[in-house]
């Protein structure tokens, strides 16, 4: 953590690849909760993923938010909480950014907040597990520019392709199961992240060859 007299914010940063960060959460309601991490980079390349209790909830591209000390939130929706001592770890997979705060909100009282533009969902992923390709059906507001990412178990991103703009309404987002290069990925657990300019959401897949 690092922070001056001159009013910057203490944060955590520095980081490296490889290296995590884990917290312990006690006394906490059960319910289904946002995740938001709140970040800051230069530039653009850092990447992240959570877990709680071990289990992934999602893998995070840090987007420029014009500076160190430029702040921007980074959700994870809908995370499931249950009752007793929680572990939050966050892995870093690509440095090059800071992280000020990590908060749990409650999406039932966040009801009254502005809706998040860009926002959109994706549905189940259908076959699941599946071989050799998988759809998800995905439901968008507005016009927005998207990017579908895979990762495997180890955070290393195997796939990553550019949408473009797709208009609002029903579209229909799928992978074939092949890395960036072309070949046949391996049987595994992977995640599919779907991102656009201000919103990330992510689904496990199961490749069963």
């Amino acid at each position: 953590a690092n922070g001056d007299s001159d009013g910057l914010p203490y944060n955590v940063g520095w980081t490296d690849a490889g290296e995590w960060l884990k917290f312990t959460i006690q006394d906490v309601t059960p319910g289904t909760y946002d995740l938001k991490i709140r970040v800051a980079a230069p530039s653009s390349g850092g990447i992240f993923f959570a877990q709680l209790n071990g289990a992934n909830l999602g893998v995070i591209d840090v987007p420029s938010t014009g500076g160190w000390y430029e702040w921007q939130n980074m959700v994870i929706p809908e995370v499931s909480v249950s009752s007793g001592e929680q572990f939050l770890k966050i892995q870093i997979v690509q440095a090059g950014f800071n992280i000020e705060r990590i908060t749990f909100e409650s999406v039932n009282s966040s009801i009254d907040e502005p809706v998040i533009l860009d926002q959109f969902m994706l549905g189940d992923p259908y076959p699941n597990p599946f071989n050799p390709s998988v759809m998800m059906d995905l439901t968008n507001h507005e016009p927005s520019e998207y990017t579908i990412s895979i990762i495997n178990l180890k955070g290393k991103k195997v796939y990553q392709k550019s949408l473009g703009v797709l208009e609002s309404g029903n579209h229909s987002i799928n992978w074939n199961g092949k890395n960036t290069l072309g070949n046949l990925s391996p049987s595994g657990i992977y995640f599919l992240e779907l991102s656009n300019s201000k919103f990330i959401e992510n689904k496990k897949l199961i490749l069963l060859r």
